[in-house]
């Protein structure tokens, strides 16, 4: 992970250290996030739903050839899933079930870098983009909510929160800090303004078990609005003049 982390910092410097001789746009965005994570192997009574969260960050594009282009990006993005549990046992004629949610909502610091080609629509361009993401998590939460109810006994409620502990010790640590994985998307872009719609593949199994069968993966689809600063927004292109 060491070179992958290498080389995307060797490509985006060499982008700023290119700016004067090519076209470069800086832009902003924030969205909504629809997040939820897959298992290797669901256990009996589980239930694995999404979660809603949000991203914004910044972008840089750059215009490397034609219509193609090269998106890189900082930002926060919120991912998560909430699981659902039933846990029914009997012995001795008494019958304890317990019903329960875990909310897990982790918050990463992303770095997507997005291959892009825009389409002209006649004012507006269609662009199509993919490519891969490192991602780090910097907060984030667990939320369990649970009852337990036991035969000729009251209801018992439990409802507990703690920041998540990131790590790879499966006794201290909730999941995994690092992620990596793909970004794959449509978009349309007016004048300055973007409309863009993706979807990540996690593909760093997140769980500190080492039972091949708890992998634990993200999923996400991102919706984002934003604007592109500067010359070159929209995707125009600017004409050197002639001496």
């Amino acid at each position: 992970m060491k070179k992958i982390i290498s080389l995307l910092a060797i490509v985006l410097m060499l982008l700023i250290a290119t700016q004067t001789r090519a076209q470069i746009t800086f832009g902003g965005k924030v969205g909504l996030n629809i997040a939820n994570m897959s298992m290797g192997t669901l256990p009996s009574g589980q239930t694995m739903g999404s979660v809603t969260s949000f991203n914004l960050g910044g972008l840089m594009q750059y215009n490397f050839s034609g219509d193609m282009y090269l998106e890189a990006g900082l930002g926060l993005s919120g991912k998560g899933t909430n699981m659902g549990f039933v846990n029914t046992n009997t012995f001795g004629g008494i019958t304890t079930s317990t019903v329960g949610t875990v909310k897990v909502t982790p918050l990463y610091l992303e770095i997507p870098i997005n291959f892009l080609y825009k389409v002209d629509l006649n004012g507006a361009k269609l662009e199509l983009f993919a490519g891969p993401y490192l991602a780090f998590g910097i907060g984030g939460s667990v939320t369990q909510h649970s009852v337990t109810s036991i035969t000729g006994f009251q209801d018992q409620i439990q409802d507990t929160t703690h920041s998540i502990n990131y790590g790879s010790d499966s006794t201290t640590a909730d999941m995994k800090g690092f992620d990596f994985g793909l970004n794959f998307g449509a978009g349309i872009e007016y004048e300055n303004f973007f409309l863009k719609l993706q979807y990540g593949l996690g593909l760093v199994n997140l769980s500190t078990s080492a039972v091949e069968a708890s992998s634990l993966k993200n999923g996400v689809i991102g919706i984002s609005v934003g604007y592109l600063f500067g010359e070159g927004g929209g995707g125009k292109k600017h004409k050197r003049r002639r001496h």
